[in-house]
């Protein structure tokens, strides 16, 4: 980067994030660092298409010497190299506060009530502290999660402006903190409510950029079927036909399962995803259906927030979506690759209750 300057380095502090506890255990980094390995000199085929995929997708660790940074972590060191682009566990961070923190709000506030994490907070004010010119961004993903009217509403969100206001108190430098927000799908109420927010709780004016939901790489169709059982073999053969990544979206956590075992009992291995499983099930069929072990994930709206897989050519809803917003957001999973993708919404005659109820809560 030259002389007198270095690389940023970014981390995300969340609870995948590799971590043994409070301090460095030598069996749990080598395990790691043993895991890492098999990653990045990879033995079978599979092993090598896995990483062909990483590197394709951008999602290989970016650490200008992996074998070096494995060797430290082999022996108990978590230390990155100042090329490095990424931190990769808890203790890297802990000790090299990266540039750019990706966290969620849960983990921040374990962050700033723990003392182990005291010494990012520490380094990042004296970094602050060292030069006017340094300057403290917020950026915060899923915006829509400010507004009561959005579809996805958490109350965690609506602290943020707290945390920033006595952030924004013990800097030295009394300009206001910068804060962008992004979010998909939010009608007009929700950008409102998000505007509102930070006006309210911070005095900033929020300057909105706006696109259209428009996706001119996305292919929709609605069919109509009598049965459940019609409904259930037109999905079968759609996914035999189209043989792709696909995301199937029902509307009740029953179904997930349900639909998932019957689709793997057909010969199309299929697995569930929703709100309410076991958190390790959860991640281990995501992580599944990421890497192409199967090809089908049977989900409801919980699935999808933060997944970056750019392969998936098919969403099928299979139930009727819970919002206009939902199903935005949902149909655009399939819309990461600029190719033609396919959109499919299955309707029965049960459906048209539940569309009219959804149009009258909208409007």
């Amino acid at each position: 980067c030259g002389n007198n300057s270095r690389r940023p380095q970014f981390g995300m502090y969340t609870g995948r994030t590799p971590y043994a506890g409070k301090e460095s255990k030598r069996s749990e980094d080598r395990s790691l660092a043993a895991t890492y390995s098999r990653m990045v000199n990879p033995e079978t085929d599979e092993e090598k298409i896995f990483l062909q995929k990483l590197i394709k997708d951008g999602k290989l660790p970016a650490k200008e010497d992996f074998d070096g940074f494995l060797e430290k972590l082999y022996n108990g060191k978590h230390i990155p190299n100042d090329e490095d682009a990424e931190l990769v566990t808890r203790f890297e961070m802990q000790q090299f506060c990266p540039d750019i923190l990706i966290t969620n709000y849960s983990m921040l506030e374990y962050m700033l009530l723990r003392p182990r994490e005291h010494k990012i907070w520490a380094d990042t004010q004296a970094w602050l502290n060292a030069d006017s010119s340094n300057k403290l961004l917020f950026v915060i993903d899923e915006a829509h999660c400010f507004s009561a009217w959005g579809q996805d509403f958490r109350v965690d969100y609506l602290y943020i402006g707290d945390f920033i206001r006595e952030l924004q108190k013990k800097k030295s430098d009394k300009k206001p903190i910068p804060v962008s927000c992004f979010t998909a799908t939010a009608k007009q109420k929700v950008i409102s409510d998000i505007c509102d927010y930070f006006k309210r709780k911070l005095d900033l004016d929020l300057e909105i950029f706006a696109s259209s939901a428009t996706r001119e790489n996305l292919h929709y169709t609605v069919l109509y079927k009598e049965t459940d059982e019609e409904k259930y073999s037109a999905l079968r053969d759609l996914i035999a036909q189209k043989n792709c990544p696909t995301i199937v979206y029902v509307s009740r956590t029953k179904r997930t399962r349900e639909i998932a075992e019957k689709l793997t009992s057909d010969g199309f291995p299929a697995r569930p995803f929703n709100g309410k499983m076991d958190p390790n099930d959860k991640i281990a069929n995501q992580e599944a259906f990421i890497r192409n072990e199967i090809k089908v994930i049977v989900a409801t709206s919980a699935f999808g927030m933060g997944v970056d897989k750019k392969d998936v050519k098919l969403v099928i809803h299979y139930d009727i979506s819970s919002s206009l917003e939902d199903y935005v957001q949902e149909a655009g999973r399939a819309g990461r690759d600029p190719s033609m993708q396919n959109v499919m919404c299955f309707i029965t005659t049960m459906t048209w209750t539940s569309i009219s109820f959804c149009l009258i809560k909208q409007s």
